[in-house]
């Protein structure tokens, strides 16, 4: 105590002395500005109240002159009771009320001193309720992980805001919660997930459901627990066998809507997804809206956005959906990687060459123990000094057994066009460091499986011939699908350049919200939320 009363008293003594005299007429400065200038200027004394010290909030008092900002002489202004009710309800946003930078408690507690606020209590409060603003605007905003190395946050370029600018007397005055809501996602996908956050906080308060997996082999347990998400749906029929059919096409929308197999019936997997508490959902609910906060804007035309544990792949504008598809993505140990870029080329007929991963971990193996395997496979060798591939190798001539990783730049292994490239008929290329594209594919049967991650980390597409036509008709509105199976069927190589280029977002949303209305979650194929939620804490 005795060295937090030195501290105050030297700051009375500075604030006397940039006053002047110490007199306090009416064309004396405020005695509140006279602290703030002394705490700003002295940063020992300003952790006291502000242990991290943002420059923003130094350079926002000292370009005011230090002029406090949500009280007078008389008192707090009505912005300060409106952004203290805005730290306790931030919860609606997915952010924590109790998060340290909000200053929560301290300023509920100063609050209570506005009727008869002294110099002091009158600084120190305009000094939290500033970082507090400065600190939501920033993670309404980018997100409290953005910037990080994580997930490849630093893939992506947010729109860069600078709160101060929107601090000023006109916003404590008027409605600070609209000016810091106006910094959150506006994207449809975000308010979403916003709208479902709320929904399931208010299933917890309301007490949530049965969070034993061994309930739910009980059919009484299961209607009451999917009643509460809107699965079942309608009156209960009282022809039994009639119920037994709701119920059965209510457990198969809750698998659907949890990337559970689609069979209708509550086995152990089932089980343990009914089981997750809303506290669990609402959990991931929060990380997938940090996660929209990351990327960058997509204006207002077209784009196409990948979620990568949904397996899926969209295409939006004016936040309407005019094409979904099915995705098969990278596995576990091949993950794609999230990413924003531009679509700018599409191929049709295209060439595989054989990425490095796959031909040091999959095809050289199998040339050891099969040199024939290339020819077996209809791949063509070449020198990578013959840029042209005009002068094939036989790989007979090699010995595989010697193949080492650098010998990887010396080689290019190349596959022609045709019905079994692994790149199907068409490829979508937008610039990346991963060498990751978009393409057709000739295994089609994979895309009936739930589980959609087998790929080496490109994205392969069930509909790519509607996705091709898509994009180039965004160029010439004529394009058909016919104009375009003749182009394929002359089996020529051909690179199409999109004059109209459009935002391609990969993403990795594993809770994301269907135009109607369903909540869907997905599970954590990369572990990218257990990341996350212990980066966060």
């Amino acid at each position: 105590m005795g060295a937090l009363q030195e501290n105050n008293d030297s700051l009375r003594v500075a604030a006397v002395q940039l006053s002047g005299d110490g007199n306090t007429t009416s064309a004396s400065p405020d005695p509140a500005a006279l602290l703030i200038r002394a705490f700003v200027e002295d940063n020992a004394s300003l952790r006291t109240i502000v242990p991290t010290i943002r420059p923003s909030l130094i350079a926002f008092y000292t370009a005011r002159a230090y002029a406090p900002l949500w009280s007078n002489a008389h008192g707090c202004l009505p912005g300060a009771e409106a952004l203290s009710q805005m730290i306790d309800g931030i919860a609606e946003e997915g952010l924590d009320p109790a998060e340290p930078s909000y200053h929560g408690e301290t300023v509920r507690a100063l609050l209570q001193t506005c009727l008869a606020p002294d110099d002091r209590q009158r600084t120190e409060l305009d000094l939290l309720l500033t970082d507090a603003f400065l600190a939501l605007a920033h993670d309404l905003h980018y997100g409290r992980a953005y910037g990080s190395d994580l997930n490849c946050t630093s893939e992506y370029n947010a729109l860069p805001i600078d709160p101060a600018h929107l601090l000023n007397d006109d916003a404590v005055r008027q409605n600070i919660r609209q000016v810091l809501l106006s910094v959150a996602p506006q994207d449809i996908g975000y308010q979403r997930l916003r709208t479902a956050l709320n929904t399931y906080r208010r299933l917890d308060e309301a007490g949530g459901w049965s969070t034993r997996a061994a309930d739910y082999a009980d059919e009484e347990n299961i209607s009451r627990r999917l009643l509460l998400t809107g699965d079942l749906v309608g009156p209960a029929d009282p022809d039994p066998e009639a119920e037994k059919q709701r119920l059965l096409q209510a457990v198969k929308r809750f698998q659907g809507r949890h990337g559970i197999s689609v069979d209708g019936v509550v086995g152990p997997v089932t089980a343990s997804k009914l089981a997750l508490s809303p506290g669990a959902l609402i959990a991931k609910i929060r990380l997938n809206m940090e996660r929209w906060k990351w990327l960058p804007p997509h204006g207002d035309g077209p784009y196409i956005i990948v979620n990568v544990p949904g397996f899926t792949l969209e295409v939006r504008h004016a936040d309407i959906q005019e094409l979904q598809m099915r995705a098969i993505v990278g596995r576990r140990d091949r993950e794609t990687p999230i990413f924003a870029s531009r679509m700018q080329y599409i191929v049709l007929n295209p060439y595989w060459r054989v990425p490095e991963t796959i031909l040091n971990e999959d095809l050289i193996p199998k040339l050891v123990a099969d040199p024939h395997y290339l020819a077996k496979k209809k791949i063509k060798l070449f020198s990578a000094a013959d840029t042209a591939e005009s002068q094939p190798i036989d790989p007979l001539t090699m010995d595989w057994s010697k193949w080492h990783e650098r010998d990887t730049k010396r080689y290019v292994f190349r596959e022609d066009p045709g019905a079994e490239n692994p790149l199907g008929y068409v490829k979508f290329l937008f610039s990346n460091p991963y060498d990751i594209y978009i393409h057709d594919t000739p295994a089609h049967s994979l895309f009936k499986n739930s589980n959609g991650s087998f790929s080496s980390g490109c994205i392969r597409v069930r509909k790519p011939f509607e996705l091709a036509r898509y994009l180039l008709a965004l160029d010439d509105p004529e394009v058909t699908y016919k104009s375009l199976l003749t182009l394929l069927l002359t089996g020529e190589n051909r690179w199409l350049r999109l004059k109209n280029t459009l935002p391609v977002y990969i993403t990795y949303q594993t809770a994301a919200v269907d135009d109607d209305g369903t909540v869907r979650f997905y599970n954590d194929i990369y572990r990218c939320d257990h990341k996350l939620i212990k980066y966060l804490k």
